[in-house]
């Protein structure tokens, strides 16, 4: 499955993918988004951060998260 949003805010983009799996012992299935953040050099990625919660993601992008 691909991104489900890409934002793109010029030096850095914030892509959300959804990280499954299941428990080894228990089998038990597991889904959780994951915001993934690329800061851009020269049209090279030079950093990515991973996040958990999306607010953290936008804040560490510079940008105010928004309510809903």
């Amino acid at each position: 499955m691909g991104p489900s949003e890409v934002l793109d805010f010029g030096e850095s983009f914030l892509v959300t993918t959804q990280q499954s799996g299941h428990g080894s012992g228990s089998g038990v299935a597991v889904s959780e988004p994951v915001f993934q953040l690329f800061e851009m050099r020269r049209g090279l990625v030079v950093r990515q951060l991973d996040f958990l919660d999306r607010d953290q993601a936008l804040r560490a992008a510079g940008v105010s998260p928004t309510a809903p």
